[in-house]
């Protein structure tokens, strides 16, 4: 068996490959070549299980994950878990994939993915609400996509915000990289919002935003989590997501919307089977993602294969 920890798994794959990677995925969802059965969750979204196998391609993929927000402070993951990739044929697992390393690259890599196809090419002020462990993947994948000239961050922890804007600046000097003490100010004239928290009262509101702006809602993976207010539902041009029927049955942000009448189910596309040349206004443009096995699955696969067959243990498990 090949064991990838999480410098493996970042050495196999750059950002810019995985978003190409989760593109063809969800593309593949789209047209039912994936099988990805309702993940099982805790009512408390602690943990969780998923698993993803291809019509098309041998491999099964198998996640198992935790999600601790209280472990940040002891200085521990809020994110651990582990991928299994196993054989299509005999169903031997034959590579373990460290789980937060997937899940945050594939994460970044979806949003990029989102960013790429909604946002204007001409997108220059990001504002991120979170400083988790996500945020900073997020924040290299778009401006993988777009020519960011600031990018604003909000943190419920000031200074969690401050350190992520300052551990940044080296990697893009020609980026401003802006802590705010108020969402709102992240949120108020910014060409694209990205919302990765926690938060069980909206941070998005539609009186705050741009004309065009686009939000990537990447958090609230629970019913009872919200960050975007059904207002900007209301108002938006084009609705789409990474897996539709789960967002729709898990998120918050949705559940609410729907709840609310500021949402129509059928007004909901999937990221993979959207045309930005057939569908939708210019005007305002929501991605909710609340992550699906095909994205794990593609990350795992390549990664795996990237980096060659595991030699022979000389026994078996």
């Amino acid at each position: 068996m090949r064991i990838m920890d999480t410098t493996a798994v970042r050495s196999a794959i750059d950002l810019p490959t995985a978003i190409d990677l989760v593109a063809e995925a969800l593309r593949a969802a789209a047209e039912g070549r994936f099988s990805v059965p309702q993940r099982a969750v805790l009512a408390d979204g602690r943990a969780l299980a998923m698993v993803a196998g291809r019509s098309d391609d041998p491999g099964i993929v198998w996640k198992v994950l935790s999600s601790v927000s209280a472990n940040a402070e002891h200085g521990l993951p809020t994110i651990q878990g582990t991928v299994l990739w196993a054989d299509d044929e005999t169903g031997a697992v034959t590579a373990m994939l460290d789980g937060e390393a997937v899940t945050v690259l594939r994460t970044a890599a979806v949003t990029g993915l989102a960013l790429r196809r909604l946002a204007p090419p001409q997108a220059a002020v990001l504002g991120l609400l979170g400083a988790g462990a996500q945020a900073p993947g997020l924040v290299r994948a778009a401006l993988t996509v777009r020519d960011l000239r600031e990018v604003r961050v909000w943190s419920r922890t000031a200074e969690r915000a401050e350190a992520l804007a300052h551990a940044l600046e080296p990697e893009f000097p020609a980026v401003r990289f802006r802590p705010v003490s108020e969402s709102s100010d992240v949120v108020r004239g910014a060409d694209a919002v990205i919302a990765a928290t926690r938060a069980v009262e909206p941070l998005v509101h539609a009186r705050d935003l741009s004309e065009r702006a686009t939000v990537l809602a990447i958090g609230a993976y629970r019913p009872d989590m919200i960050e975007v207010d059904p207002s900007v539902f209301a108002c938006a041009d084009v609705v789409v997501a990474d897996d539709v029927t789960a967002a729709l049955a898990e998120s918050g942000d949705m559940i609410r919307a729907v709840a609310k009448r500021a949402l129509r189910t059928e007004d909901v596309s999937a990221l993979g089977a959207w045309d930005a040349g057939a569908r939708g206004g210019a005007g305002i443009r929501v991605f909710k993602s609340v992550g699906t096995a095909a994205l794990d699955w593609a990350i795992a696969a390549a990664a795996y294969r990237r980096a060659g067959r595991p030699e022979p243990t000389g026994g078996t498990t």
